[in-house]
């Protein structure tokens, strides 16, 4: 996958606040057929799966503090992992 259009998809997850869903329909049909073209290995689904389930459990832990009445870092505070 292209380094600009991962880093778009990251950049449209983070600075919307989106499901992976929400973040994949803003994503152009080339950047799509880019994405499913490299992720073809039982190797690299593995590591997507492993990489959607620790974000699944980073969201869910905060919104467990939000949820708690506390506030949110701003997303340009949080580290954005190098895959």
């Amino acid at each position: 996958m292209e380094a600009s259009t991962r880093k778009t998809a990251q950049k449209i997850v983070l600075d919307m606040g989106s499901t992976l869903l929400e973040a994949i329909a803003h994503l152009s049909d080339a950047a799509l057929w880019s994405i499913a073209l490299n992720i073809a290995t039982t190797d690299k689904i593995a590591l997507a799966d492993a990489l959607l389930a620790q974000l699944r459990e980073e969201t869910d832990a905060l919104m467990r503090l939000k949820g708690r009445g506390h506030t949110l870092p701003a997303l340009d505070s949080l580290p954005v992992p190098v895959v």
